[in-house]
């Protein structure tokens, strides 16, 4: 790591000023903007997020307490709290969220090898809860009696695997037949580590259904991300009310936590 640059600094250097203006421009950021800008919008809240600050408040604060640091960190000097503060409920959030899914890009690249899905994927996959039925099937009770299916085709099940059974199938319902007449494919599996059993539906007819079983079982993970994030990305409390201001915290929370990655594998840190 570059010793002659506080580490704030360094680490803020891995995002592009190209793609962050380009992103600015974009939704007119800047605009009527003569001194505070986006980035420096940006700097506050990352400066917050790092020292784990809770409130636009105690951030100013800390920034002033510090004033003869802050041109080293990019910052130039302190501003006022109603300034991070409009800022933060007036300019477009969509300018963060697209540089943090820029970041993230870079961050899963970076982290490719070290991936723990047991599936190989080229594509996009979507695996849904089954709540999301089960919601709609207590909205539509009419919807019960539609679940009938009718069998296709069968194939050998994996025993070794957990797979019971894979089956094609197409659905019998009035509507579903109207809405969905495409085929389908039925997969019972059996889960020895929680002595349980699960029937998955899915429209993939490439994969293994083994291999389907286990990305319905990375799907826990989606839940776990969740959990994962009021203690790492250290959003104690919200620093604005309306909705923009919202975002605008949590994708500047999300862009930190990924600097920080990325810094790991480019510097070399363990």
């Amino acid at each position: 790591m570059n010793q002659g640059k506080f580490i704030f600094s360094q680490i803020m250097g891995l995002v592009s000023h190209k793609v962050f203006n380009a992103s600015v421009k974009r939704y007119k950021g800047d605009y009527k903007s003569k001194h505070f800008s986006c980035w420096k919008q940006f700097l506050c809240i990352a400066f917050g997020q790092l020292t784990h600050i809770e409130s636009l408040s105690d951030t100013i604060l800390c920034l002033h307490a510090n004033a003869g640091k802050l041109y080293h960190l990019g910052i130039w000097q302190a501003s006022a709290k109603s300034t991070l503060s409009n800022a933060n409920e007036s300019r477009d959030n969509r300018i963060f969220s697209e540089i943090a899914m820029i970041l993230i890009k870079e961050a899963k690249s970076l982290y490719l090898n070290e991936s723990n899905l047991e599936v190989e994927l080229k594509k996009n996959v979507f695996a849904i809860d089954a709540t999301v039925i089960e919601v709609c099937l207590s909205a539509c009770s009419w919807a019960k009696d539609n679940l009938n299916f009718s069998g296709i085709s069968s194939t050998p099940s994996e025993n070794k695997s957990g797979v019971i059974c894979d089956q094609i199938i197409r659905l019998n319902g009035y509507y579903t037949v109207k809405d969905f007449p495409v085929r389908m494919r039925r997969i019972k599996f059996y889960n020895a580590e929680n002595d349980r059993q699960f029937i998955f539906l899915s429209n993939n007819f490439e994969l293994k259904a083994s291999e389907i079983a286990q990305l319905y079982k990375h799907r826990w993970k989606i839940e776990l991300f969740f959990k994962w994030i009021k203690p790492h990305l250290k959003i104690q409390s919200f620093r604005g009310r309306s909705e923009n201001a919202v975002k605008t915290q949590i994708w500047i929370a999300i862009e930190v936590y990924v600097l920080v990655a990325i810094a790991k594998k480019k510097f070399q840190l363990k």
